[in-house]
């Protein structure tokens, strides 16, 4: 492959299609990336690590960023329908390209946009305005290979494919200059640029090389047609309809031609140097990384740019600033070396308050079922940290010596907490884990002892991040020594040398015992926040701990019968997919494959002619939103949804849960997590049981994988419209009240109060809009998203969400003081008081400010849904458990708690209550002061499988 001189790449200059990068970006990387306080980042992620690859690899010494402008430009005034097909860019993406251009910022790398202008117009106003430079175009693009030259060369770094002059003759057939020419012909219908009908770029290209440029064609054609000639030269491209249809467009491909032809007259920065790298702004950079929990990456990034800056020799003043290094020896780290001077160590602390513990160990919860700790340390003030080796071996996996026996050990923990010392309080960073590491061990901890620092820090502000070392650096500014420094490329943590193990494991009690401290002092200072720390997510550790133990069965015979279901139905609907494109006379190649998204795009927008419905610059968009769409006008895609549906399902559940199940319990054990959503929503993960579809009959057979063993029963409770049932408790609606207190069906009675119908007359599309629209307008419901959901035009979708807000007007009144109050405070809290901050409530950033909005509004209705379940999730364990000690709690999964009961239990009692623990109106009256006024409705159903539930 050809590639330009290392002679040219020293001097060259690297300018980057920046706006084909975001969107390469944002559908190149599947991920639900977020920042801590809920901000998508999965794009901006991408973007700056794409960034990093390019300055790293290519050596970058000078370069610029060119990002297109929202704006609509000069060629909309020469055709007002240009790019006209593509849909909106997709909501969460413009907030990461504004992030993308912070970090840019931040980073020191110029970046130009003008309105009126595309990147690819600044791209070649710049090769003109600097003649005497060398440049390398960074895109994917191919409209810009019409600038290549002996001094401009195409790079597309997703490809790794260098092109000049005889890479464009090859692609099109001309030379570069002719390429806006050829693509005058044949139009774009990615930038619905029509060209002439019927002429494809390999017409075009022959056309070209037959008759030279575009005017002589044109004329050529004219002269044919007024003639009425007739070709008979079998090798002429200008024949038959070919004439007719350049003849009768002439004007149409005349103005493509102006729209594909690119400005080299756009407004450019004045600057003598606007390629010159400015120097890395480390605190804006640390902040910006902080905040969309970027760290890492971003670090790597300004590591490069510094590493650039030495090799090019950059003077001092152009150099990252200096940092002081500060050797930090606050701390002391002993090792415990006989069960005598632990022993003499407890004694010691007999009457401390607290002490902060943690442990190390082999690998995850349920590794191996037993032993799966090395060692654990301890800390009973902020200066002293110590540990004790239990499990470290050599090199030849033989103990050593210097190991303390875990059964004293163990023991005289257990006589520690509970005899010499029943009121002391036991410090975690992560709680849970550890106490399924002491339980292999035999050392249990009583809920009312547990004290953890990650759930006090989440509680202070669910938007930070909780990590320890995160936490350490935010609140203590110290530095934890890193893991991966420690362990190197040992196998795992047995083989670390005893005296290593002491300064990083004893490290860990000891910051821990500070955050302790440091985050007490914080929570004090908010009864609120206080009291949900100590009389909600505190308690609830160790509820879902036990959670976490009690496991779900899970009937292997079901699944591996299901994946086979699956597996024969992704073959059947395969084939059917491929019999579709033959049944249109396509011919399909042997090495098609149905998850390409390029041949798919090829398949579905030229060879079956289907409108594009959103687009990126890597081209046609083929995901599920527009899959969804084109499901209407052709059968193709609903057969390709329904693959990757199957595929889905097979590959992320079906074929993974048995691998999950636990050797020691025969079970599947979830991990959950009260620190990840910002809202306080409990969350799921190894596996994610949340993300299992809830109402597709597929979603159904695996959930009825999940059961009850032989003897036993399942009984699901789950809370009936709870979001809109605190919306009507939040914002007082008159109407909104009355229909719940009623029990009326609320979708229905919506339908008929916004339509002035009755409720007997409200048809299921009248139903199903109210139902859109009661669940959206907590999330910011827009008419474009209505009309978008329900198929309807944005004029009728507006026109509802109006005449909803006039139905329920104290709605509207929530919303605007809910804002007012987010405005004032850059806060807003739950019912209960959890508080979730908003920086960007106030910004001038118009789309980080709606963003935050929409938060507002939302986070105070999700929040109290969260603190209600958790809530009730202690009740039933506190009140209705001890009751039934046969039955425990088995999952929690979003407003949902799953049970497991003896058959012969009595059922309908313990149905009663549950459901009277999770309906109680004064269950968050110890937060709110006062009973609940709406009624919370739990919808309660038996069986021996979770598919069984209603």
């Amino acid at each position: 492959m050809a590639q330009p001189s290392q002679e040219f790449l020293k001097s060259a200059v690297y300018l980057i299609d920046a706006t084909s990068y975001i969107f390469r970006a944002y559908y190149g990387i599947n991920s639900n990336l977020t920042a801590p306080d809920g901000t998508p980042t999965h794009a901006t992620y991408g973007f700056l690590q794409m960034i990093n690859a390019l300055l790293e690899t290519q050596n970058v010494q000078e370069c610029a960023l060119l990002w297109d402008q929202k704006s609509k430009g000069f060629r909309h005034e020469i055709f007002p329908d240009y790019k006209a097909n593509r849909g909106a860019p997709p909501e969460d993406l413009s907030l990461q390209l504004e992030n993308s251009k912070i970090g840019i910022e931040c980073l020191g790398l110029p970046q130009y946009g003008e309105l009126g202008f595309e990147a690819d117009d600044l791209i070649a106003t710049a090769i003109e305005k600097f003649p005497n430079k060398n440049f390398v175009v960074v895109t994917g693009d191919k409209d810009l290979l019409q600038l290549v030259n002996d001094r401009v060369w195409c790079l597309d770094t997703m490809k790794n494919k260098w092109s000049n002059h005889d890479e464009t003759v090859d692609k099109f057939g001309v030379e570069p200059a002719l390429v806006p020419q050829i693509q005058a012909l044949c139009g774009d219908s990615v930038d619905n640029i029509p060209g002439a009908p019927g002429v494809g770029p390999k017409t075009a290209a022959q056309l070209m090389q037959k008759y030279g440029d575009l005017q002589s064609i044109l004329d050529l054609a004219k002269s044919r047609h007024e003639s009425g000639e007739k070709i008979k030269d079998k090798t002429d491209p200008l024949k038959g309809k070919k004439i007719e249809n350049i003849a009768e467009n002439i004007e149409q491909i005349e103005m493509s031609y102006k729209l594909v032809l690119l400005s080299k007259e756009a407004p450019f920065s004045s600057d003598e140097n606007p390629f010159s790298l400015k120097p890395v702004d480390h605190k804006g950079l640390e902040e910006f990384s902080e905040k969309l929990g970027l760290t890492k990456l971003l670090s790597r990034v300004s590591a490069q740019r510094t590493k650039s800056n030495a090799e090019a020799g950059s003077s001092e003043t152009d150099a990252p600033e200096k940092l002081e290094v500060i050797v930090d020896d606050r701390f002391d780290y002993k090792c415990v070396e006989s069960q005598e001077d632990f022993n003499s160590l407890l004694e010691k602390h007999v009457s401390a308050k607290y002490f902060a513990i943690d442990t190390e160990t082999l690998g995850p919860k349920f590794s191996t079922g037993t032993g799966d700790m090395v060692g654990l340390s301890i800390a009973f003030d902020s200066k002293t940290g110590y540990y004790i080796p239990l499990r470290h071996v050599d090199d030849k996996s033989k103990p050593l010596a210097s190991n303390l026996n875990t059964d004293k050990v163990m023991a005289s923990l257990n006589k520690y907490i509970s005899i010499d010392h029943p009121l002391i309080k036991v410090i975690f960073q992560n709680a849970k884990y550890d106490l399924h590491i002491f339980l292999q061990d035999r050392l249990e901890i009583s809920p009312e002892r547990i004290e953890d620092t990650m759930v006090m820090s989440f509680v202070h502000n669910p938007s930070d991040r909780h990590g320890m070392d995160l936490m350490s650096k935010r609140l203590l500014n110290y530095d934890c020594t890193p893991f991966k420094e420690t362990i190197g490329n040992l196998d795992n943590f047995s083989f670390v040398d005893v005296e290593t193990a002491t300064n990083y494991a004893a490290e860990d009690a000891v910051v821990t015992f500070c955050l302790f401290e440091e985050l007490s002092k914080l929570l004090s200072e908010n009864d609120e926040l206080s009291k949900i720390y100590h009389e909600l997510d505190a308690p609830l550790v160790s509820t879902l701990f036990r959670l976490e133990e009690n496991g779900i069965c899970l009937d292997l015979d079901n699944l591996n019968n299901l994946s086979k279901i699956f597996h024969e139905e992704t073959e059947v609907r395969e084939e059917e997919a491929i019999g579709i494109l033959k049944g249109e006379g396509l011919e399909v190649p042997e090495d098609f494959n149905l998850g390409s998204p390029k041949q798919i795009a090829k398949v579905l927008f030229e060879d079956l002619g289907l409108p594009i419905v959103k687009k990126g610059k890597t081209g046609p968009s083929t995901d599920v939103s527009v899959l969804e769409t084109l499901s209407a006008k052709h059968p193709f895609p609903y057969c390709l949804l329904e693959i990757r549906e199957i595929k889905k399902l097979t590959s992320t559940y079906v074929d993974v849960f048995p691998k999950l199940i636990s050797k020691k319990t025969g079970r599947l054990h979830t991990d959950f997590s009260q620190t990840v959503a910002v809202t306080g929503r409990l969350s799921s993960s190894n596996p994610n049981l949340q993300n299992i579809p809830i109402r597709t009959e597929r979603g159904k057979k695996i959930r009825g994988a999940f059961c009850a063993p032989e003897g036993k029963v399942l009984l699901g409770v789950d809370y009936s419209q709870v979001e809109l049932r605190i919306l009507a408790e939040i914002s007082k609606d008159p109407e909104l009240y009355k229909a719940f207190v009623e029990g009326s069906d609320i979708h229905k009675r919506t339908a008929a109060l916004v339509l002035g119908i009755k409720e007997d007359k409200v048809s299921s599309d009248d139903r199903r809009m109210a139902k859109a629209i009661n669940f959206g307008i907590v999330y910011g419901q827009t008419p474009f998203g209505l009309s978008k959901s329900l198929g309807i035009d944005r004029t009728t979708a507006k026109q509802f969400i109006d005449d909803y807000f006039a139905t329920y007007p104290g709605i509207k009144t929530y919303m605007e003081e809910t804002l007012e109050y987010a405005k004032e405070h850059q806060c807003v809290r739950s019912l209960a008081g959890r508080v979730r901050y908003l920086p960007d409530i106030n910004a001038k950033n118009a789309i980080q400010r709606n963003f935050a909005e929409r938060t507002a509004i939302n986070t105070p209705i999700q929040g109290t849904a969260a603190d209600l379940i958790k809530a009730a999730m202690l009740k039933i364990e506190a009140e209705v458990l001890p009751k039934f000690p046969k039955a425990k709690m088995v999952l929690q999964i979003h407003d949902e708690l799953l049970f497991e009961v003896e058959d012969d239990a009595p059922k309908e009692e313990f149905e009663i209550a549950i459901k009277k623990a999770m309906e109680d109106p004064d269950i968050l009256k110890n937060f709110t002061g006062s009973s609940l006024q709406i009624p919370i409705k739990a919808d309660a159903s038996w069986g021996s499988n979770w598919g069984e539930l209603k």
